[in-house]
């Protein structure tokens, strides 16, 4: 019997993480084979590694490949049942997609790319932005050689608003605007992470020393790269209180932008450890069991790992001479809530 192909493309940890959430949890029988293309560029996939297990999953890394020939090589393949692909502003991500529907009758389906199938964009002429952006694209595609007579609009602050598109796959289906986001797609909920398919995908990470001292009853934290001085403040006044409220160790999972002389502030804070790690942040966040996973509004607790408790403190870092926080409109997950103390932030258990 012919096997289904499904077909991922990965540009960030993110993506690679829901596409193997997606193969392990639903496509994971002899049925299917999966492929998942990692689009590697910079220090980005350094910790990725492709297990070798036995079962229907392939990993392809592309080393700075140009996105034109990676689009080409995809289409001279003979077969592919679902295309999943996470980044449809990316002009190459529509024409191949738009190139396997036609050839294969493939399929379409648009992952989540973080956090922007939430949000709301008020842009100003927005009308005029799509047709700039649309014909700065067909020039992308004319000086590559990817020939069409399908007219690819570029409208970037709408989610699943291409008409090729068959799916939209969503962590929160339930807070999806389709009407906003002119969506016709049918939505479909990806399942949460199961702890099967947890233990699969730490297998294709080259996991490093981890300074967590278990995985039980853990608080561990993602920081931001702050950029004013009230911000920081803000931010180690809380870490401190949080301390002395629970009397437990912080681990601190380090975004890679934070700021030497913002490390050396939190190398004073006694019980604060720091995890200064290139392994993506949601590998921790799916390490831990009923614990307390916080930040001031990183993406990366859109991964939900539902044996703990999840908290944006946000609101302590308003009035901060940061003006893009005071602007800041974030679609909150419903398992994610808003604190402004420690006070309010509990354990599972509890």
């Amino acid at each position: 019997m012919e096997k289904k192909v499904n077909i991922f493309i990965a540009h960030t940890e993110y993506h690679f993480i829901q596409s193997l959430n997606i193969a392990l949890g639903l496509f994971n029988e002899d049925l299917y084979e999966n492929y998942i293309h990692i689009t590697k560029r910079g220090n980005r996939f350094e910790n990725v590694i492709d297990p070798a297990l036995k079962n229907n999953i392939f990993v392809k890394v592309h080393i700075e490949k140009e996105p034109s020939v990676l689009v080409k090589e995809i289409l001279a393949l003979k077969t592919c049942y679902r295309f999943f692909f996470f980044q449809e502003n990316s002009i190459y991500n529509r024409f191949l997609a738009y190139g396997l529907k036609k050839k294969h009758n493939t399929i379409i389906s648009l992952g989540p790319d973080g956090y922007k199938p939430y949000g709301v964009f008020n842009k100003k002429h927005e009308f005029l932005s799509m047709i700039k952006d649309t014909i700065t694209d067909h020039k992308k595609l004319y000086k590559d050689r990817l020939s069409t007579t399908k007219l690819f609009k570029s409208d970037y602050y709408r989610y699943g608003s291409s008409s090729f598109i068959d799916e939209v796959w969503l962590t929160n289906v339930e807070i999806f605007n389709s009407k906003r986001n002119k969506t016709t797609a049918e939505l479909k909920e990806i399942n949460p992470f199961t702890l099967e398919v947890i233990d699969s995908l730490k297998s294709y990470f080259k996991l490093e020393d981890n300074p967590l001292d278990g995985k039980e009853h853990k608080i561990l934290y993602l920081n931001q790269p702050f950029w004013t001085e009230k911000l920081v403040s803000r931010e180690m006044s809380f870490l401190k209180d949080l301390i002395i409220h629970f009397n437990k160790t912080i681990y601190l999972k380090l975004h890679p932008g934070t700021p030497e002389e913002t490390k050396a502030l939190y190398k004073k804070i006694d019980q604060l450890i720091l995890i200064d790690s290139k392994l993506p942040a949601e590998i921790y966040i799916l390490e831990v069991k009923n614990s307390i996973i916080f930040s001031g509004w990183s993406t990366a607790l859109i991964t939900h790992n539902p044996s703990c408790n999840y908290y944006f403190n946000l609101p302590i870092y308003k009035n901060c001479d940061a003006k893009a926080v005071d602007q800041m409109e974030l679609t909150i997950l419903p398992h994610i809530d808003i604190v402004e103390t420690p006070k309010s932030m509990k354990f599972p258990s509890e």
